[in-house]
């Protein structure tokens, strides 16, 4: 039996007239051919097209995910917390505590005729309080926000990790500084796109590398000093194979916690890279029928980024296990879900931001265990509510058809919650850290804006001195002299303070890594750009001429590129 058969009738009526098309974004102006791919998914999930172009959908989404958002700001009870959002974000908070064992039935309504239902649903999002960092409840001596049982951690956010300083998307890494996107990793700095390092620094897309500093694409490598593109080496300098005892009174010669020796280094690597690297179209692995950047053991997966073991996905980013799911971003584990954010373990639920263990709802924020629940926010272990209020199953039913039909009506219901809707903001957000929103796109979606110098995160504590980052020696026993630990460092080009932690400073001196000059967010924001972004582009392989659907990358515009054949043969003859 149809629970919904008033909003079935006129749904039907829309999928049913749908036909393969160009269509006109409604918010940027862009022409897009709906398919009849397009359409069948429409017609799985029963909504009405969207009036937006996959595209921009897609990088409306990447804007609710949390990026480097740490904030100082008060809770509902006037306390001073870490949080995920911004202090002057119309967005309210609970401390993570009190808010993981409050269901927030308090703040029930009844849905009005005097306001559209997306502004109830607004007025909603702005009087229940989410939980401040976003994290799961579990992340012991830390300081980090979109984080699962992270331990001892300092402002690294979306992680699963020990012990590790500044760094965004790492699992499983430990006694790490400056790391992005990268599993597996111990006693290592810089990294971004890696799996398995130890004792490195400064690797870029590398595979089960140790001892080692300054390699691109680079797997099971020992002991090298500049390499790209190789496989099962040792004791590489810069394309120069040495014996063990050249090699190794080489690099003790190189000091690169000396600020003058590391930008001697990094340029030369940096045109190393620049002129002998070759890019694969993309670095994805074991896929069937799932072209795409980062696409791992997946299974007919469309116009997706970064998705691991997932199956019959479809414009989707930033996922792992997932199966059936449509515009989705920062998920896991989940299926048959459409125009969905930050979800995970859920099921046949729609246009849901951040829930977890639920399913069947729609229009929901940060639900917890629930199911059948419709412009829900911070609801936990519910069944048949809508605006936080319980209703039998007969009237919960009948007042959803009422709602989905108004929204219809209304012109909302199929489309994402507005921009506004972002805990962290889109300037904080995964969005900006990947490809960022310029602000005639932000003035289009309808983005909230925020002087980032507000809140500042974690801003040290107020010091008559200020050290200016241009200004510092060049050597850490220099640095150390000064006292600088705990004392504001000003970032000139992001025009923010920054501190240095006593632990962390530790790190540096036991591995003689570079002591940092600019502020967390922009050199984490620099590490993810190294690797390529969910735009996709058109190019050609630079070996055999073919045309070839690549991504963008921020750092290297212009680089060597090659089909997957011409790439693959090239490390053969080469390695």
């Amino acid at each position: 039996m149809a629970h919904t058969p008033n909003y079935d009738e006129k749904v039907k009526k829309i999928l049913d007239s749908l036909v393969p098309s160009e269509r006109i974004c409604t918010l940027t102006g862009e022409k897009w051919l709906m398919t009849d791919e397009e359409i069948g998914w429409y017609k799985k999930f029963n909504v009405p097209p969207s009036k937006i172009c996959p595209e921009v959908r897609i990088n409306l989404l990447n804007g609710f995910n949390t990026g480097l958002a740490i904030f100082w700001k008060k809770d509902v009870n006037g306390h001073l917390v870490i949080s995920a959002v911004y202090p002057d974000s119309p967005i309210n908070i609970m401390n993570d505590v009190d808010w993981f064992v409050t269901n927030m039935d308090s703040f029930a309504r009844v849905p009005t005729n005097d306001k559209s239902i997306m502004e109830q649903l607004w007025g909603m999002m702005t009087a229940v309080p989410i939980n401040a960092t976003r994290n799961d409840g579990d992340t012991k001596g830390s300081v980090v926000v979109g984080s699962f049982k992270a331990v001892d951690c300092y402002l690294v956010n979306a992680n699963l990790s020990r012990h590790c300083f500044y760094g965004y998307a790492i699992v499983n890494c430990e006694d790490c500084i400056d790391v992005v996107n990268t599993t597996g990793a111990v006693r290592s700095y810089y990294l971004s796109g890696c799996q398995q390092i130890a004792d490195s620094a400064f690797l870029f897309e590398c595979n089960s590398c140790h001892d080692s500093t300054f390699l691109f694409d680079c797997h099971d490598c020992e002991s090298c000093f500049g390499a790209v593109n190789q496989r099962h080496k040792k004791y590489l300098w810069f394309g120069e194979q040495l014996n063990e005892l050249e090699w190794k009174k080489r690099r003790a010669e190189v000091d690169l916690s000396d600020e003058t020796q590391l930008k001697k280094w990094r340029e030369v690597f940096y045109t190393f890279w620049q002129e002998k690297g070759v890019w694969p179209e993309t670095f994805s692995l074991g896929n069937i029928e799932s072209p795409g950047e980062r696409m791992n053991d997946s299974v007919r997966c469309k116009n997706c980024y970064w998705q691991g073991k997932s199956t019959d996905c479809y414009y989707s980013r930033f996922g792992i296990e997932n199966t059936q799911c449509m515009f989705c971003s920062g998920h896991g584990w989940e299926t048959s879900v459409y125009s969905s954010t930050g979800g995970s373990h859920g099921n046949n639920n729609k246009f849901c931001l951040g829930c977890a263990k639920t399913s069947a709802s729609e229009y929901c924020v940060f639900c917890v265990d629930s199911e059948y629940c419709f412009g829900c926010v911070g609801l936990k272990r519910s069944k048949f509510c809508v605006f936080n209020k319980q209703y039998s199953e007969a009237e919960y039913w009948a007042l959803v058809d009422q709602l989905k039909c108004r929204m219809l009506e209304e012109g909302s219901y199929g489309e994402f919650f507005p921009a506004k809707f972002s805990p962290s903001g889109f300037q904080f957000s995964t969005g900006e850290i990947y490809f960022g929103y310029s602000e005639n796109e932000l003035d289009k979606y309808g983005a909230l804006k925020f002087d980032a110098k507000r809140g500042q995160l974690l801003a040290p504590a107020q010091s008559e001195q200020i050290f200016n980052s241009n200004d510092l020696p060049k050597t850490l026993e220099k640095l150390e002299s000064m006292g600088l630990v705990g004392k504001p460092i000003f970032d000139a080009v992001l025009e923010r303070n920054f501190s240095i932690t006593i632990a962390e400073f530790k790190m540096y001196k036991e591995n003689n890594w570079p002591f940092p000059r600019r502020h967390f967010v922009s050199r984490l924001t620099d590490l993810v750009r190294h690797s390529n972004s969910p735009i996709s582009i058109v190019t050609a392989c630079k070996k055999c001429g073919k045309q070839l659907q690549t991504y963008k990358n921020y750092v290297f515009p212009e680089r060597a590129v090659y089909c997957r054949e011409c790439y693959l043969k090239y490390l053969e003859e080469n390695n």
